[in-house]
């Protein structure tokens, strides 16, 4: 594959370079984007991932980005920086049972590329409900959002159950555990599979 890519736009008047992964299970995943002033020669944005891969079953892997570093730049100076780490688990039987993702805002970073002053983080976190007998794998029953900035902090839990063998929602429960925005909803459908009718619930209204 690829282990270099450059494109040059003449109407932006910028030039991006790309590099790529050359060594499995990473083959062809991109690792650096920068975009720079083809003027000026300054950059003007910089991405970093960093891979991890975990294996399913014994011949498998899957590569995930484990490690994303995106920096903004104006006049040559970086303006604010994120960070996003992601975690995964498996089940016993190679299956995903839950990940996470946080990602964290910074107002710069330093010369070595490490972020400096934290802004505000958000964290997902999803767990699966695994039913390998009838191949249906991946769905998320419960979503956990955590918002922070400073010493302020929210978290918003979503729990799902699945409608039969399908993976389709048959109740969702948003907001789940706030006595006073917490609704459910309920799902039905036709015999195709299409979404025919929701009814909700909501708890805390007179």
């Amino acid at each position: 594959g690829f282990d270099k890519v450059v494109r040059s736009n003449s109407v932006r008047n910028t030039q991006t370079s790309q590099s790529f992964r050359q060594d499995f299970p990473y083959i062809g995943h991109l690792i650096q984007q920068q975009v720079v002033d083809q003027t000026s020669g300054q950059t003007l944005s910089l991405n970093q991932t960093s891979w991890d891969a975990i294996p399913l079953g014994t011949q498998i892997q899957y590569a995930y980005p484990q490690s994303h570093l995106s920096v903004s730049y104006q006049g040559g100076a970086a303006t604010s920086a994120s960070v996003t780490q992601q975690a995964v688990s498996l089940a016993p039987n190679n299956v995903f049972q839950q990940d996470s993702d946080t990602t964290t805002t910074y107002a710069s970073v330093d010369a070595q590329l490490q972020p400096q002053g934290e802004v505000a983080s958000v964290e997902h976190q999803y767990t699966y409900q695994q039913r390998p007998a009838n191949w249906l794998l991946g769905f998320v029953s419960q979503q956990t959002d955590t918002y922070t900035r400073g010493s302020d902090s929210k978290t918003i839990v979503t729990a799902s159950t699945p409608c039969g063998n399908t993976n389709k929602a048959e109740t969702r429960v948003d907001y789940q555990g706030n006595t006073v925005l917490q609704k459910t909803t309920s799902f039905t459908y036709s015999s195709t599979g299409i979404q025919i009718c929701c009814q909700r619930e909501v708890l805390g209204c007179p």
